[in-house]
């Protein structure tokens, strides 16, 4: 898979200090526009509220005819981060390109302690429940090393977040639920098929529940086989 590896927000000046927290926003530009104005609308909103301890990371799938494949790209982010001696961060967040956190939400993504797993949700809306997981995941690095990382092999989005949670749990690995204020950055598009959460090219557009089943089955199997430690991007 091709990936690119960016680094919005990032001035010179603060290339020689570790962060404490490195935010992973996978990213593939679709079709329409709309998907470059979310991740310019998401860029924006960071160089404002992101704190000194902060970086975001943007890996981008490059036009390569395979589908969409958030679990890969994720993957690929994280081992981005450790490439450079400077840049190996306490925790890092998995982040979807539809959440904005507010400063108070932000300021909790660097939070240390004996948590090593944080999920994220909504304090209002649809996604308001301690069983959520996925949207804004912050692990400490170990945690997802013992995890084996996400799958390679679930193109689409959400699938891999159950797929994470379930490789979490072998792994003996906890997590904490916290609650935070998030601005959509999808409100402007609402009226149109959202091309993110289908899973690769399938006719219907989504992965069904059977579907989904089969495919964490198979994850729970081969879960340190395929992941963090045989991904592969250029």
């Amino acid at each position: 898979m091709g990936a690119g590896i960016s680094w919005p927000c990032l001035s010179r000046s603060a290339r020689a200090e570790a962060p404490n927290f490195v935010i992973i926003v996978p990213f593939r530009n679709m079709d329409d526009s709309s998907w470059s104005a979310r991740l310019e609308r998401l860029t924006t909103h960071f160089e404002v509220a992101l704190p000194p301890g902060g970086r975001l990371l943007v890996v981008e799938q490059s036009c390569d005819g395979q589908p969409f494949n958030r679990g890969q790209l994720l993957n690929a982010g994280f081992l981005a981060c450790f490439e450079q001696t400077w840049m190996r961060p306490d925790v890092v967040v998995l982040h979807d390109i539809s959440m904005l956190p507010d400063q108070s939400t932000l300021n909790l993504y660097a939070c240390r302690g004996e948590t090593r797993v944080r999920a994220f949700a909504a304090a209002h809306g649809k996604y308001k429940t301690d069983g959520c997981f996925g949207g804004v995941i912050a692990l400490c690095p170990a945690a997802f090393e013992a995890a084996n990382g996400s799958p390679n092999n679930l193109p689409g989005c959400g699938c891999e977040n159950s797929a994470l949670q379930i490789r979490l749990k072998k792994a003996e690995m906890s997590w904490t639920h916290s609650f935070g204020e998030f601005e959509s950055n999808m409100q402007r598009f609402d009226s149109q098929r959202d091309p993110m959460v289908a899973v690769g090219d399938l006719p219907k557009g989504q992965m069904t529940s059977k579907e989904k089943r089969q495919h964490l089955t198979t994850d729970k199997r081969r879960w340190r086989e395929d992941g963090l430690s045989t991904v592969q991007y250029s």
